[in-house]
């Protein structure tokens, strides 16, 4: 306040860099910038600790302003820094009217926009510091007829700006239809928690950010699917049947409100959830912990849990218990050993059994980034070896212990770790990701007996806890230490109910198959009568994977019709010299990754065929390859042979 008007118009233009309302951006007198509040300075304060995030996202949005406008004439303002981290993204026009014009049109669609400065040779404030009227600053002047500022708003998106780009384009292309504003397609909405009372809000706000309404607590689906998320990861932890069904009933309600709400997120978050409760409901597990009697400090298992582990110690008490359940001589897989604690006590429990038990320590024993993270008392380099740490803790019992040093997923697994066994027990302690579950499984399942041999996962979580419900009926839930995300399921083979007269087998219809090939020479058409069976008995044409009977031949003859998710069988050899149709070279080439992409599993009619794509099929995944064989059709008549008895007696064959 001013007691005197005059003294307050110019005190008002000293505090805000010498403007004034009517030349806004026009330097009357030189002034600082004393408009800043002790609130907005408290804000600024605290937006300091977020200072790289926010550089981060002004880089993504200068390089999509870039990447949108080059097919424009526009001209860019210079990257600004190393990481292109401009204040404001500027570009310039031809001319003065053609800025006017885009201008005008982004203005039509609610983007804000703004000129560029006024030179500073035009600046009033300095005009007596212009040596001589006659100077001439060309480029300053063109740059500020035609330049103009495109918005960097920290709550802008990627997708934001380029709606903004498709605004500028139609400038240029003279087409009227422009898609709909991503921030004005519907009321959104948002979750806070109340400083006060420490309750969670959702407010819904229209296309202005104008707030329509504020629903305290978990009265609102948003704020339940948060609740919920909350209770289904704690139920991995404290998993109880009946808990499981309440929390199941929950779920399937509140999804279902969700996506009558277009809340598309909580469907993908809270389903995986539901799937892995309705997979295990058939098995209520006994509320009783047997193995939490198991003592761990008796003799040379003392030694073991002084070891450094992030393994609770339920969970080590769960597998000597499990152990002394075998029966016969143990033999034990671990894949993913760490420092050796759980396999000490596996070694301990099983060397008290017989001396010729065997634990199979499989771990590739590098050390990784996260181990740094964790409070191990020793550090290494990523990368570097730690196989001595382990070593050293298993020294007393390394008689029983067997380190095969390998990644899970190498030929050396196959070839040391389980060629010509079989496993009583097999702890898996090595991966969270799905992927990699179910290649180790793919390796490890033909090595367990039926209602024999125990499967321990560690860990349990969001992330894989598709791969129980993929194993469902293989897999019979037996023990669930609780406080932990630790699992032990009994294996049990699938086996297949031949069906009678009376009954009809149920199977699934998950698969649309594309044109199976033509062939007629093998004995009775078996591989095609095989496909014809097959297709009878899967085939749906509203399926979401597409199955190819012949690769190769597909490949050449229907490639575009490639354009989903698809399994196939691989006929081919290694390599040949001809160039119809391709080998297995070939497809494993650049030529064919697009198609690979796509590719959700092969099937093979040999193990080599399967060992050679292993090896050198390329993808940004992994891709699931079994071995199956080539149908044969009985012979109706079986003529009598002597190829035998004419090889042992050392007689000519005529073939």
């Amino acid at each position: 306040m001013a007691k005197d008007g005059i003294h307050g118009y110019r005190l008002n233009s000293l505090v805000n860099h010498g403007f004034t309302r009517s030349y806004h951006f026009v330097h009357l007198e030189r002034a600082q910038n004393f408009k800043i509040s002790k609130l907005a300075a408290a804000l600024a304060c605290g937006n300091l600790d977020s200072v790289d995030e926010i550089m981060k996202h002004r880089s993504i949005l200068a390089g999509t302003y870039r990447q949108c406008l080059l097919s424009t004439p526009l001209k860019h303002m210079p990257p600004c820094g190393t990481d292109d981290t401009p204040w404001v993204f500027g570009v310039c026009c031809a001319d003065k009217a053609q800025r006017q014009g885009i201008r005008s049109l982004l203005a039509d669609y609610g983007v804000e926009t703004r000129n560029y400065f006024f030179p500073i040779h035009v600046q009033p404030v300095y005009n007596h510091q212009i040596a001589s009227i006659a100077m001439s600053f060309p480029n300053a002047d063109h740059l500020a007829e035609t330049g103009f500022y495109l918005p960097t708003f920290t709550m802008l998106t990627e997708h934001d700006v380029k709606w903004i780009c498709s605004v500028i384009k139609s400038f240029f292309t003279k087409e009227e239809m422009v898609v709909e504003c991503p921030k004005s397609v519907r009321i959104r909405n948002s979750m806070r928690v109340n400083s006060m009372t420490l309750q969670l809000e959702t407010r819904q706000m229209n296309e202005n950010g104008e707030l329509v309404e504020c629903v305290t607590g978990f009265n609102h689906y948003t704020t339940m699917a948060v609740s919920l998320l909350s209770q289904a990861e704690r139920y991995l932890v404290m998993e109880r049947w009946d808990r499981g069904q309440i929390l199941l009933e929950n779920m399937q309600q509140c999804i279902a409100e969700c996506r009558e709400n277009g809340f598309d997120i909580a469907e993908q978050v809270l389903q995986p959830f539901v799937d892995y409760i309705l997979s295990q409901q058939r098995y209520e597990l006994s509320v009783e912990e047997p193995w939490t009697n198991v003592e761990l400090t008796e003799r040379d298992l003392n030694f073991c849990t002084s070891n450094l582990t992030t393994t609770e110690p339920e969970v080590l008490q769960l597998l000597k218990w499990l152990v002394q359940k075998v029966r016969g001589i143990p033999y034990i897989l671990e894949l993913g050993s760490l420092f050796g604690a759980s396999t000490a006590v596996m070694a301990v429990a099983t060397k008290q059994k017989s001396q010729d038990a065997r634990v199979l320590a499989v771990d590739s024993f590098k050390w990784q980034h996260w181990m740094n993270q964790l409070h191990f008392g020793i550090r290494r380099k990523v990368g570097d070896s730690f196989l001595d740490e382990f070593q050293r803790n298993t020294s007393f019992i390394s008689d029983i212990i067997q380190v095969v040093q390998c990644d899970i997923i190498s030929n050396k697994f196959q070839t040391e770790a389980l060629d010509g066994h079989w496993f009583h027990i097999v702890y898996i302690d090595f991966t969270r990701s799905v992927d990699e579950l179910e290649t180790a499984w793919m390796y490890v399942k033909p090595h367990l007996k039926e209602n024999v041999s125990f499967v321990i996962l560690n860990t349990i979580d969001k992330n894989n806890m598709s791969f129980v419900v993929n194993h469902k009926e293989e897999l019979i839930p037996i023990a669930k230490p609780q406080s932990t995300r630790v699992k032990a399921f009994r294996y049990v083979n699938l086996v297949k109910e031949i069906p009678s007269a009376q009954q009809e087998a149920v199977v699934c219809r998950r698969m649309r198959f594309l044109q199976p090939p033509d062939w007629n020479h093998h004995q009775g058409r078996a591989f095609n009568v095989a496909i014809d069976a097959l297709q009878d008995q899967l085939h749906s044409l509203n399926a979401e994977i597409d199955f190819i009977a012949a690769i190769e031949e597909f490949l050449c003859d229907f490639r575009d019709q490639i354009q989903r998710p698809w399994v196939g069988i691989v006929h081919g050899v290694a390599e040949d010299d001809q160039f119809y149709p391709p080998d297995m070279k070939r497809l494993c080439s650049k030529r064919y990754r697009s198609v690979m992409k796509l590719c959700c599993g092969l099937f093979t009619l040999t193990d080599y065929q399967a060992t050679y794509l292993r090896e050198h099929l390329s993808t940004n995944k992994l891709i699931p390859i079994c071995s199956l064989r080539l149908p044969m059709l009985l012979p109706e008549k079986i003529y009598p042979n002597d190829v035998i008895s004419c090889w042992k007696q050392n007689e000519l064959i005529d073939l």
